[in-house]
């Protein structure tokens, strides 16, 4: 949303975006019966990663695999076995960690690294701890862990040097890091704390929800969505939120909530397209996903179970899901169109709006008020096109209007 601060009239530009939900089919990929627990990959979806906290019994440790070819099969990487929880890949998916948790009859918690998309592999310096949640910047050189019962580690070389950040001791559960590594977010049964200095201090939000449990951010960090598992914490609150101002405020999307859909993993794409997989003890869990900001949320045919893992690629055409105690799912979306972007410009005492021709099909609406219930009112004249771009012009003149473009 952009505003002009005048005294006169002023000008909202609000784009909307209309979209029918996507159904999705979900396809079984050549990958072993197993407890997926965490999922990363490359922006582009072709190289993944998926790790495995056991064996479907919980009796041996898990394995991280690779697929190479957007999800459809999978192999074992050279990682060692080990009680694996969480994986991040930098943006080429090239760079990648793993954190696993510690096992007092088999190994304690380390961090690994490899440099050259899963085919070697090596333990960094951090300390062992229980890793429940890692994150990397785009470039792989700014690295996070959270630790259960104890605090969050931050790496800026790559997991070369490991530093204790101030965050405090807590069952930390999810992180994430915008693309330079500057923004992160983490979550605790107890708060959502932030930072803005790459790990090095966290606050905790006052704004938040509360229990949250998974955490995604858009690559700038200013988008940032949280899932609640409050049913598998005893309580009731469930559901899904977001923050558009890098999580000073809130607010609730219409994602189910019924106590089946512990929201345990989340997955954004940078076109509105949001992922989610939710955890059921019943194994009543499904696959949601938004192709609209997390303003709409559609179930997808995946099969209904408890769901320990998703990923989406950048563009959104790419989503993986991982069953907690099963298989790996994978879709093949059509990205939602593109959606224009409605600017101002102020020329002498009049406002100029403009919008790209390409895509088509959007509508420029406006209104007097933004209090419900609102009124908004197609602009059937006055609109004039040059070029690649429609203009509208606006007089400074009392009383205020708003616009938005929408695409019916």
């Amino acid at each position: 949303m952009k505003k002009l601060e005048h005294n006169f009239k002023v000008a909202v530009v609000l784009t909307m975006l209309c979209l029918s939900a996507h159904g999705q089919n979900w396809n079984l990929a050549t990958a072993p019966a197993s407890v997926w627990i965490s999922m990363a990959g490359s922006q582009n979806g072709s190289n993944l990663l998926a790790a495995t906290y056991s064996d479907p019994s919980f009796s041996s440790p898990g394995v991280i695999y690779a697929s190479t070819n957007s999800g459809q099969t999978w192999q074992p990487t050279s990682a060692p076995s080990n009680f694996w929880f969480s994986v991040a890949a930098s943006s080429d998916g090239q760079r990648l960690v793993a954190g696993a948790y510690s096992d007092p009859t088999f190994a304690a918690g380390q961090i690994f690294i490899s440099t050259n998309g899963g085919q070697s592999w090596a333990a960094s310096s951090a300390p062992a701890k229980n890793w429940q949640a890692v994150v990397s910047s785009a470039n792989g050189v700014i690295l996070a862990g959270a630790t259960a019962n104890d605090g969050i580690y931050i790496s800026s070389n790559s997991g070369v040097d490991w530093v204790q950040s101030d965050a405090p001791a807590d069952n930390w559960q999810a992180l994430a890091v915008s693309a330079n590594g500057s923004k992160m977010y983490a979550t605790t049964p107890s708060g959502f704390y932030i930072s803005t200095n790459s790990g090095l201090t966290w606050n905790l939000s006052s704004t938040a929800p509360a229990k949250c449990y998974s955490v995604a951010c858009s690559l700038d960090g200013n988008q940032v969505f949280a899932g609640i598992v409050g049913a598998h914490f005893g309580d009731t609150d469930v559901g899904i939120y977001t923050s558009t101002n890098s999580g000073a405020t809130w607010s609730q999307t219409t994602a189910p909530t019924d106590i089946f859909q512990n929201y345990q993993c989340l997955a954004i794409g940078t076109n509105g397209t949001v992922l989610a997989g939710a955890y059921s003890s019943d194994n009543l869990g499904q696959v949601y996903l938004s192709t609209d900001d997390g303003s709409t949320w559609k179930p997808q045919n995946a099969p209904t179970n408890s769901w320990g893992c998703v990923y989406c690629s950048a563009d959104g055409s790419i989503l993986i899901a991982g069953e907690f105690n099963g298989s790996i799912y994978s879709a093949v979306n059509s990205p939602p169109t593109p959606r224009p972007i409605l600017t101002i410009k102020l020329i002498a005492n009049q406002i100029l709006l403009s919008w790209p021709v390409a895509p088509a099909g959007f509508q420029l609406q406006t209104t007097s008020v933004l209090n419900p219930p609102i009124n908004w009112t197609n602009v059937s004249s006055g609109i004039t096109q040059s070029g690649t771009n429609y203009y509208f012009t606006n007089n400074l003149t009392p009383p205020s209007a708003y616009f938005q473009l929408v695409k019916p």
